[in-house]
C-alpha cells in the first residue's frame, strides 16, 4: 500500500512538472511573437523614416537647383538692364501691366508729375507727404532726415514770423465777424539763411538730384507757408464767425505782393500756415 502510494504521488508530481513546463514554454513563445512583431513594426517605421528623409533630401536639392536658377537668371536680367536702350526698347518698359502693383517712370519725368510733398504727421509736424516718399524712394533713416529738416524749418520760421508779425487794419475782403488782421515784413536774410540751411541738410541726406526734386514739388508750398522764403510781405487777415451750421470757425484770408488764397479753420487745420494763423489769432484776442 505504502509502495502504491509512493508510485501515485510520484506520477503526480511529473505531470505537475511537465503542465509546468508546458505553461512556461507557452508563454515564452507568446513573448517571443509579441517581440517579433513589434521589432517588425519599429522596422516598417524606420522604412518610412528612411523614405520620408530621402523624399525631403530629393526636394532640397530640387530647391536649391530653383533658386541657383533663378539668381542666374535674375543676375541676367540686371546685366541686360543695365546696357543702354533705345528709345523705342525705353518707352516698351513703362507698359501698363494689370498684373503688377506699380509702373516703371522715368526720373525725367518726375519734375512733370503734381505731387502733394507734404503733410503733416500725428504731433503736427510738417513732414514729407507719402506719396512724396515713396516716388523719391526714401528708405526709414533718409526720411527721418528729411523730415527732421523739414519740421525744423517750419518751427524756425514760424517763431521767425511771429516775431516780426504786426498788427495792421483790415483790409476790406466785405466779410462777415470779428476781423483782425496782421503783417509781416519781408525777411530776405533770414529767409536765405534757412533756405540754404534746409537744402544742405536735404543734400546731405539725400544728394542732389532728390534734393532738387524736394525743392521743385515743394514750391507752391514754400511760397504759401515761407512767402518764398521772406522774399515779400505778407498780410494775413482773420475774421471770426459762425457758419451756416451754427459752428464757429474763422476765414482766413493770406495776401503776397504776387497773389493771395483764403482758407478756413478748423476745416483746414493742415494748411501751410493753420498753425501761424492760430498763434496770431490768439495774440489778437489777447489785445496784441
Amino acid at each position: 500500500m505504502n509502495k502504491l502510494t509512493l508510485f501515485l504521488l510520484i506520477g503526480l508530481s511529473a505531470a505537475g512538472i511537465t503542465l509546468l513546463q508546458h505553461k512556461r514554454v507557452h508563454a515564452h513563445s507568446t513573448r517571443n511573437q509579441l517581440l517579433k512583431a513589434e521589432i517588425n513594426e519599429v522596422g516598417s517605421t524606420v522604412a518610412d523614416l528612411e523614405r520620408q528623409r530621402d523624399n525631403r533630401a530629393a526636394l532640397l536639392e530640387q530647391t536649391q537647383a530653383d533658386l541657383r536658377f533663378r539668381r542666374e537668371q535674375l543676375a541676367a536680367e540686371r546685366a541686360t538692364s543695365n546696357e543702354p536702350k533705345s528709345g523705342a526698347a525705353a518707352e516698351s518698359d513703362n507698359g501698363w501691366r494689370d498684373d503688377v502693383p506699380y509702373v516703371r517712370l522715368a526720373k525725367d519725368h518726375l519734375t512733370r508729375i503734381s505731387l502733394t510733398p507734404f503733410a503733416w504727421d500725428p504731433a503736427n509736424r510738417r513732414q514729407l507727404s507719402a506719396a512724396a516718399t515713396a516716388l523719391l524712394g526714401l528708405n526709414a533713416e533718409e526720411a527721418s532726415a528729411v523730415n527732421a529738416a523739414i519740421d525744423k524749418l517750419s518751427q524756425d520760421y514760424l517763431q521767425l514770423e511771429l516775431s516780426n508779425a504786426r498788427p495792421a487794419t483790415p483790409a476790406n475782403h466785405k466779410e462777415e465777424g470779428k476781423a483782425s488782421s496782421f503783417k509781416i515784413s519781408a525777411l530776405p536774410v533770414d529767409g536765405s539763411q534757412l533756405k540754404d540751411a534746409l537744402v544742405e541738410s536735404l543734400k546731405a541726406a539725400l544728394g542732389k538730384t532728390r534734393t532738387d526734386l524736394i525743392m521743385h514739388h515743394g514750391r507752391d508750398s514754400f511760397w504759401r507757408q515761407f512767402a518764398d522764403f521772406g522774399q515779400g510781405e505778407k498780410w494775413i487777415t482773420m475774421w471770426e464767425r459762425t457758419n451756416p451750421e451754427g459752428a464757429e470757425e474763422v476765414k482766413v484770408y493770406v495776401s503776397y505782393k504776387n497773389g493771395a488764397y483764403s482758407f478756413t479753420l478748423p476745416k483746414n487745420a493742415q494748411d501751410p500756415n493753420a498753425t501761424l494763423a492760430r498763434h496770431l489769432l490768439e495774440r489778437a484776442r489777447g489785445g496784441y
